[in-house]
């Protein structure tokens, strides 16, 4: 049956406003067409915008080719009011689960199923084959069977020679989907996405290669640059011909495209609207300290920030196209 609850780790412990989770008794179609019946009801704790989450996907969604499909959740804003009592204005955003997938939540044969695991490393991610950063989301935690895919996946990416990985790590992983994520990752500037909070998947021929998905860019567009990479990456950079020059000229296009300024520039424009005024009340709500600037300059500064890294971004692929990422 459908119902509310409280949802989130970090974000429930340390944030005076909790992010719950809801259940409906049937599917809501709100987002999507398929059947899931759950919403994320996130609190923005840590993104006094509460755009950067919705900016970050919607942007990895528009990489997509009809051919190329980038998955990322689909979230919008609501106010929510329990029994009366106003609670501010939350993220609403779909689960990465089966449904965004094309499946069901609960597959009828776990055997013809999509593979989708969220990562929660605190080790080297992809040079490490430690299962336990690997939490099972479909077929279900319970199916360990699955897990020997992704385990494969690490014990390549981290115990292969040079020649082996440049002639197999296409078999392993979509090459143009960690490009994209790459780049989103770097754009973004998400220092935790390297390692942890993103979800891995793969379709449910055994012979699909794995693909991510982005999650949880709450604490992104900072003005520091930095180029960002984990163990995969960097051996992409160094063992895999032609990765930089795919970097460079994928850039290129986006840039051309979907993060041209102008582009950019609108879809900003576009979520501020639908918060003016919305957000003022929820700033009295949280009880925001004082001194803080309003909401209006709040974006304002988003804005600023998101246009250096745009620049920074230019100039990294103009200026180091072959340098080595950050590997924590």
């Amino acid at each position: 049956g459908g119902g509310l609850k409280h949802h989130g780790n970090t974000s429930y412990w340390k944030a005076a406003k909790k992010p719950l989770s809801l259940r409906f008794d049937e599917p809501h179609h709100l987002f999507t067409k398929t059947d899931t019946k759950n919403l994320y009801l996130l609190s923005g704790y840590a993104d006094d915008t509460r755009l950067r989450n919705k900016f970050s996907y919607d942007t990895f969604r528009s990489f997509s080719a009809p051919d190329k499909q980038r998955y990322a959740p689909e979230m919008a804003w609501t106010e929510v009011f329990i029994n009366g009592d106003y609670y501010g204005v939350f993220e609403t955003c779909t689960r990465v689960h089966g449904t965004l997938l094309g499946t069901k939540d609960k597959p009828d044969d776990p055997r013809n199923t999509p593979l989708l695991f969220k990562i929660r490393s605190v080790i080297p991610l992809f040079a490490n084959t430690d299962v336990d950063i690997f939490e099972a989301i479909l077929p279900g935690a319970d199916d360990l069977s699955r897990r020997d895919a992704v385990l494969g996946l690490m014990q390549f990416t981290s115990g292969s020679d040079s020649v082996t990985f440049k002639r197999d790590i296409a078999k392993h992983i979509d090459v143009d989907n960690l490009i994209d994520f790459t780049l989103l990752l770097n754009f973004a500037g998400n220092e935790d996405g390297r390692v942890t909070n993103f979800y891995l998947a793969r379709g449910a021929a055994e012979d699909s290669p794995f693909f991510l998905i982005p999650w949880d860019y709450d604490k992104t567009f900072r003005e520091r640059f930095l180029f960002l990479g984990n163990h995969l990456i960097g051996r992409m950079q160094s063992d895999y011909p032609g990765f930089n020059d795919h970097l460079i000229r994928r850039w290129s296009e986006l840039r051309a495209t979907v993060l041209s300024d102008q582009a950019v520039d609108n879809c900003i424009t576009t979520m501020e609207n639908e918060l003016v005024g919305y957000m003022d009340w929820e700033y009295e709500l949280i009880k925001m300290p004082a001194g803080t600037p309003s909401y209006a300059a709040t974006v304002a500064e988003f804005r600023r920030i998101v246009k250096i890294r745009l620049k920074n971004m230019d100039e990294y692929f103009q200026n180091r196209p072959s340098a080595t990422p950050a590997t924590p």
